[in-house]
């Protein structure tokens, strides 16, 4: 089961430069977690602190609604979690791989315990150095859970029969969908792998693309667009991009993607 391995208040102050993004959290806490509530409290004058759209999409309430706050003028922000419970497995399952946030909740990835190591795999390279995979050997079935805020039970769940990429993330998509993306691929002669897969709401893989390694974070805007933020892998390029394969696909630094994985931004 998920427990939470830690909460408590953060505080932030913005960057010289102006404006502080604070809207990414990562629950995954060493393998950890979720089911915290994360509230946002603002010190000094909040109408000039937050921007109009942020506390509209907020609704005035301070709740984490998956979107971007953005604070100006070296205003300091709190973050605070509370601690809510633990998420529960769907049935069959006992390992969490990965959680993120949703807008309407927790999304998780959960697995058989005996197949953890297959999804979450290394190898060996020249020198005793480990590098992760980026694909499972053995297509583990997995499944893929929506939760909703107050309920620590799954409200939807989609039982995928064999995951091919390893390291996953995962974020929901409307009508009970899933985005799953593998954090590394690599780039042969024979073209990129495709880490990047849209699965239907019984499980079905309905559609792949590439979105490029090192994937660091991922998230779902509300327009339906990806965003993804690039490690220095991502960036510079390992696993056969940039040599001798193209440039990295994250050499920006953060790119925008469409559900066809379209680069749009």
């Amino acid at each position: 089961m998920a427990t939470v391995q830690r909460s408590g208040t953060v505080t932030d102050r913005s960057s010289p430069l102006g404006t502080r993004a604070a809207s990414h959290f990562d629950p995954a806490f060493d393998s950890a977690v979720f089911a915290v509530r994360w509230t946002i409290g603002i010190r000094d004058v909040l109408s000039q602190s937050v921007t109009d759209e942020m506390w509209a999409r907020m609704n005035g309430t301070g709740r984490y609604r998956s979107t971007v706050a953005i604070f100006q003028k070296r205003k300091r922000a709190e973050q605070g979690f509370e601690l809510v419970g633990a998420l529960r497995p769907p049935a069959g399952f006992d390992q969490l791989i990965t959680v993120s946030a949703g807008p309407s909740g927790p999304v998780a990835l959960w697995a058989k315990a005996t197949d953890q190591d297959d999804i979450q795999g290394r190898f060996e390279g020249p020198g005793g150095a480990t590098f992760p995979e980026t694909r499972t050997s053995s297509r583990p079935r997995v499944a893929l859970a929506s939760y909703t805020f107050g309920s620590l039970a799954p409200a939807h769940v989609a039982i995928v029969e064999d995951l091919p990429v390893a390291h996953p993330l995962v974020q929901p998509l409307p009508g009970g969908e899933f985005l799953v993306v593998g954090s590394r691929c690599a780039w042969r002669l024979e073209g990129a792998e495709r880490n990047a897969l849209i699965v239907d709401s019984d499980g079905r893989i309905k559609r792949t693309g590439t979105l490029g390694d090192g994937i660091e974070h991922l998230l779902l805007d509300d327009d339906g667009e990806i965003w993804v933020g690039y490690s220095d892998e991502g960036i510079f390029g390992n696993f056969g991009w940039n040599s001798p394969g193209p440039q990295p696909l994250g050499s920006p630094g953060i790119v925008r993607w469409s559900l066809q994985f379209e680069k749009v931004w």
